[in-house]
């Protein structure tokens, strides 16, 4: 079997290292002509895109450049198989199986365990305060605030829960009431949504240091990115930076699992 990896990041570097012990590896760089793609296409039998996949336009961001992939995706065999880590609208117009492992529960749980640690990071290189001086507000209930939760619990970390959702937790504080205070210094958002307006925000009485880690970096209307009480740091593919191999051991324990089927 022969496995095409699209080495875009050193996660995917590292990915191709976990599947040469199972398979042939194709490494496909960013540098490589449409030519070679097209005979690259012709030999092998999986093809695994980047967690981002391919977008609208048939391009797949790689380190430093796009690489269009468009034509290498109609050279591809009848049979082949493909693996991406988010969906991509375009890869449904070609009649290829395609696997998502970031639809997987195991694999989003593990994913969110590295991105808790890259918070956590983060907090102890940017914060200043000790751990024991930290008070946090964590915004969302999704699989990234509840291992945000756990460590936080385990180093006992003051933090406050907040959602729009009625839950059981001693932190808890509805959304829409905390929309109307003077939060705490430090805010973790994990929520998809914008939430910090201009209204939201003259509540504040002094600069935040803000952590948000949501899909499209939403959480802060873009009219207030500039206010004075905002320090923004905003994270994106946190797995990939702060464990880079331990991502892509669980990305290839997700795909030999499916090709083993």
């Amino acid at each position: 079997m022969k496995i095409g990896v699209f080495a875009s990041d050193e996660r995917m570097v590292h990915l191709c290292d976990y599947l040469k012990k199972e398979a042939e590896v194709i490494v496909i760089d960013e540098n490589d002509s449409i030519a070679e793609l097209n005979r690259i296409a012709q030999a092998i039998d999986v093809l695994v895109f980047p967690v981002w996949g391919i977008d609208e336009t048939g391009f797949v961001r790689m380190k430093q450049r796009g690489l269009y992939v468009l034509e290498m995706l109609s050279h591809l065999k009848k049979d082949c198989v493909l693996f991406s880590g988010q969906e991509s609208p375009l890869l449904k117009e070609f009649p290829y199986q395609v696997y998502c492992w970031l639809n997987d529960d195991e694999v989003v749980v593990k994913n969110a365990e590295l991105t808790a640690q890259g918070v956590l990071g983060c907090l102890l290189l940017y914060s200043l305060h000790s751990i024991k001086e930290l008070k946090i507000d964590l915004i969302g209930t999704g699989h990234c605030a509840k291992a945000c939760s756990d460590y936080f619990d385990s180093l006992k970390i003051p933090y406050r829960l907040v959602t729009r959702k009625s839950i059981r937790h001693s932190g808890y504080v509805n959304l829409d009431a905390w929309k109307a205070i003077n939060p705490y210094d430090i805010i973790i958002n994990t929520a998809p949504s914008c939430i910090v307006n201009q209204n939201v925000i003259d509540y504040w009485k002094n600069r935040k240091f803000v952590i948000d880690i949501s899909t499209d970096f939403v959480f802060v209307d873009k009219a207030c990115r500039k206010h004075p009480f905002l320090n923004l740091v905003e994270l994106k593919a946190i797995p990939a930076k702060v464990a880079p191999s331990c991502a892509a051991e669980i990305i290839a324990e997700y795909i030999l699992k499916e090709l083993k089927r």
